[in-house]
């Protein structure tokens, strides 16, 4: 019998993270964005992390620099292409996705005069209970994870439309 496929998430900022779902959506796994302590993206982590997990479709979200400086912009796509590497060195193949695809399918039934964030947030509490997640000091849940996992569900909806 196959395994069940498995469906990560990566948003990849350096505030980011990776969340790996079930078939049914459930979480599995996830890591905040592991970095290096010269502040670059741990693709070696990253690839650890990836290679252990059997029966997986990733999606990789493709944000645009619009609106970073230069040297963000570049920061931005030089931890990118560390994460895609990643993937690759983990023998996973992966999809693209924006930031505008995955959100326009779960923001839908949100309020459209929140920002961005708290969107993301409710729709992913009204997809599961995301106390596993870490919260900042200010109580907050990880951004990122949040975003991620919404990328997951995103990937995991979409295949099932295939």
């Amino acid at each position: 019998m196959d395994e069940p496929i498995k469906f990560l998430g990566i948003d990849p900022g350096l505030k980011g993270g990776l969340v790996l779902i079930s078939d049914s959506g459930k979480i599995l796994d996830f890591i905040k964005m592991p970095v290096r302590k010269d502040g670059l993206i741990d693709h070696a982590a990253i690839t650890e992390f990836i290679s252990k997990i059997k029966g997986v479709s990733i999606f990789l979200e493709r944000a645009v620099s619009f609106g970073m400086g230069t040297t963000g912009a570049f920061t931005y796509g030089r931890g990118f292409a560390a994460i895609e590497i990643a993937i690759e060195l983990s023998g996973n193949r992966f999809n693209h996705v924006y930031p505008t695809t995955w959100t326009r399918l779960l923001h839908k039934d949100q309020p459209k005069d929140i920002e961005t964030k708290e969107k993301s947030l409710r729709a992913a509490r009204s997809l599961h209970n995301l106390s596993l997640f870490p919260k900042a000091r200010t109580g907050k849940i990880h951004d990122g994870l949040v975003d991620a996992y919404l990328i997951a569900e995103y990937g995991r909806r979409t295949a099932k439309l295939n």
